[in-house]
Formats: C-alpha cells, sequence, structure tokens
C-alpha cells in the first residue's frame, strides 16, 4: 500500500477530540476525505488506533514562519476515542493510506527511468543490466507500481549502467 509518512499530529484544543495531522506538501498526493488513518500515540505507541480524514486544508503553508516547508492540515475522526489516553494536546504518529495495491508489483521510484508513456527500467539478470520497458501505474512519492514489463522475482538495477541514462 502507499503510505503517506507523517512527523507529528496533535489532538485539538477545542470541541470534540480529533487528529490534526501536518502532512509534508512533498508526501501529500493523492490526500483526501473518507481515507483511511492509523495512529499510535507517543505516549502509548504500543497500541494502533483507527480514525478517517475529515477534511484536507485547500493550501499548504508553514506552521512556524521561521520555517519554509509547508504543510497541508489534515483533520480526523476518530474511530474509538478512549478518554484514558486521548487528551488534547497528545503527540502522535500517523500513516494515511492514499492508495492500496493488493497484488502487484511496487518498487523505488528512483528505479523508474523515462516518463509515464515512455517508462524503463534495468533489469540485472547475470551479467549487464538490460533496459526493459515497462508501464506504470499508481505512483507515491517514493513508490511506482509496475503493471506491465517485469515479472515478480526480477531484480531491478538503483541507477542506470555507466554511459546510460
Amino acid at each position: 500500500s502507499f503510505l503517506a509518512p507523517l512527523p507529528i499530529g496533535m489532538l485539538p484544543v477545542r470541541g470534540k477530540v480529533r487528529l490534526r495531522l501536518f502532512v509534508p506538501e512533498s508526501d501529500a498526493v493523492g490526500l483526501a476525505p473518507g481515507q483511511p488513518v492509523r495512529f499510535r500515540l507517543d505516549s502509548a505507541a504500543e497500541r494502533e488506533h483507527a480514525a478517517t480524514v475529515a477534511t484536507v486544508s485547500p493550501v499548504a503553508s508553514p506552521r512556524d514562519r521561521r520555517d519554509p516547508q509547508k504543510f497541508f492540515r489534515v483533520e480526523a475522526e476518530i474511530e474509538d476515542v478512549d478518554p484514558e489516553l486521548m487528551r488534547v494536546g497528545s503527540r502522535l504518529r500517523a500513516e494515511i493510506v492514499t492508495g492500496a495495491i493488493e497484488d502487484g508489483i511496487v518498487v523505488p521510484s528512483q528505479v523508474v527511468f523515462g516518463e509515464n508513456q515512455a517508462a524503463f527500467v534495468y533489469r540485472v539478470a547475470g551479467g549487464d543490466p538490460e533496459r526493459l520497458d515497462v508501464k506504470v501505474g499508481q505512483r507515491s512519492p517514493d513508490l511506482v507500481e509496475i503493471v506491465d514489463g517485469l515479472e515478480p522475482g526480477d531484480r531491478v538495477s538503483l541507477a542506470a549502467p555507466a554511459g546510460d541514462s
């Protein structure tokens, strides 16, 4: 599955207890209301909890004037609120599932060269790496689904061979 790793979220101060998550702009591809969230409170990291994305801010903005990195603000509804553990201001770590591939081949994005219609990888099978045209599917910031051109178990090179691009 494609996961957007989130650095830190906090439970908001006003109203109903919800998650407030800050997603770096670079990790926000495909983020939308209705997506499942898995989270762990820093104070009870052994337990995983579930939530659902309720809102995503329309634009990314910095959390701090001194730091230029921009974040999307996400609010999520918690499935089972535990008032003993989930207190206002609690710190947590969360993952939002923006897409899932049940049965497919997923490779690191840096091994796929070219563009969508002319994508290729370098398969390694004993000798020199062999250029292999592939068809790509879903993408995340770090991973690419290969829907055609590779077989399960194929090994691919992390870099283009010298003299190639």
